[in-house]
Order: structure tokens, then C-alpha cells, then sequence
């Protein structure tokens, strides 16, 4: 499962520790984490106001320079962020503030059992993430039937009448299907057809021009002309959809 999320703190080894607590949770749990850092609440409500990344959970921490946690969290939830807030800071003293933006938990870093309770706090806000938004789509192959999560869908691949779908971490899997069938039954969940050959989740494309599109795991994909009108739009829009819930 793919989940973003942004980590916002303006000590340095906070960022370096806590990027790698993300890092080895992602290994034992089987998740693919995408992840921002930011020094400053200024720089992750840019991102976030741009469209440019949109978390599933962010992580903040609140006695920082300027902004601080707190007015971060009351900035994003007055734009309608409807994601996981959970504060990671060196104090419990602030917490009903942070309850009073709707954050989702609260870890105080230098307790005993801090970074077993960041991990419990992290997956309990990954599962409330994938409860709400997890779609599937049932993919019948020759043998076996499939149900995959829409939203760890990175590509579709076509080759005639067999169609492959890449997912996860590194996952492929092989159905009987048309390209064009499997387009218009994802169509209105951000998929677009960039090829004959592929269909690519707009969500996973990391940037693109018309010749082709760069995923976030490095794969590169090719575009052709009569295609990229259409992809080109629906970057746009969920560019655009992006800075509405940001």
C-alpha cells in the first residue's frame, strides 16, 4: 500500500531520526511510504496549497520558529484538509490544543516508549487512511482472481488481449482484459491512457512532457501525441483538485 506523508520539523535530527523510524515501519509492514520533509510550516502549506504534494498523514511537530504546529494544523484543517494530523514534539503540554484541530494522536518524543508509540500511532493512522478511501478493482486472470486496491495501482500494460497490472512494491499481475475496458472502468479515478499500450495512474506520475511520463518509483513510461491532450488534462485537473482540498 502507498501511503504520502509529509514530516514537518525544524531540528535536523528530528527530520533525519524520524525519516528513518519511517523508513524501517514501511520495511516490516509491507508499506511503500512516500515521504516529504520540511523544515518550516510555511514550506509544507506551499507544497500543499500548490498541489505540488498532497500527504495522506502529516506528522508535525509544534514548538517551531514562526508558525508553529499548532497554527500549521489550523491552517490546514480552515482548507479543508481532511488527512491525518498527528503531532510529534518534545511536550505533552499542548495537547488538548492539538485535539481542538482535530489531530489525529499525539507523540511525545523523549517519552520511554516513544518510538514504539510513534510506530503504533502511525499504523493506527495508516489503517483510518486505507478505511476511507480504499477502493478495489477485481481483475480475473487465467487461473486466479485478483482484487486490487485502485490507489496501489502504478500502471496497466496491454498486449492484445492480456493486460498486466503493476502495483505495489514491485508486484505485476497478468488478466484477460482490454486496455480500453479496464480505461473507462478507472477513468474517473485518475487513471489515463498515455499509449495504446499503457494506462498510467495520474497520481503516480512524478512529472511528464509529451514524448513520456516519469513515475515516482523511476519507471518511465512513453507518450504519444494522441494521447497527451487527454493525459495533459487530467494532470491538470488533479493538479487543480489537489489545491482545492489543500
Amino acid at each position: 500500500m502507498r501511503v504520502r506523508v509529509a514530516f514537518c520539523d525544524d531540528e535536523q535530527s528530528a527530520r533525519l531520526h524520524y525519516g528513518a523510524l519511517l523508513d524501517a515501519v514501511a520495511e516490516r509492514h509491507s508499506l511503500e511510504i512516500v515521504k516529504r520533509v520540511y523544515e518550516t510550516g510555511a514550506q509544507l502549506l506551499f507544497d500543499m496549497a500548490d498541489g505540488h504534494f498532497m500527504p495522506d498523514i502529516v506528522l508535525l511537530d509544534i514548538i517551531m520558529p514562526t508558525a508553529d504546529g499548532i497554527e500549521v494544523a489550523c491552517e490546514l484543517r480552515a482548507k479543508g484538509y481532511t488527512g491525518a494530523i498527528v503531532f510529534v514534539t518534545t511536550t505533552d503540554r499542548f495537547v488538548f490544543d492539538a485535539f481542538d484541530v482535530g489531530a489525529f494522536n499525539y507523540v511525545v518524543k523523549a517519552a520511554e516508549d516513544g518510538e514504539t508509540r510513534f510506530e503504533r500511532v502511525f499504523l493506527a493512522a495508516v489503517d483510518a487512511m486505507e478505511r476511507r478511501r480504499r477502493k478495489y478493482v477485481l481483475l480475473n486472470g487465467i487461473s486466479e482472481h485478483r482484487n486490487v486496491a485502485i490507489d496501489s495501482i502504478h500502471y496497466f500494460e496491454s498486449n492484445k488481449h492480456v493486460c498486466s497490472v503493476h502495483y505495489g512494491p514491485g508486484t505485476t499481475f497478468e488478466f484477460i482484459s482490454t486496455l480500453t475496458r479496464v480505461e473507462n472502468y478507472l477513468m474517473p479515478h485518475g487513471f489515463a491512457r498515455i499509449h495504446r499500450s499503457y494506462l498510467v495512474n495520474c497520481e503516480d506520475v512524478e512529472r511528464y512532457t509529451f514524448r513520456s511520463c516519469m513515475l515516482r518509483d523511476g519507471t518511465e513510461l512513453p507518450v504519444v501525441r494522441q494521447h497527451y491532450p487527454s493525459f495533459k488534462e487530467t494532470m491538470e485537473l488533479l493538479a487543480s483538485v489537489r489545491a482545492g482540498r489543500g
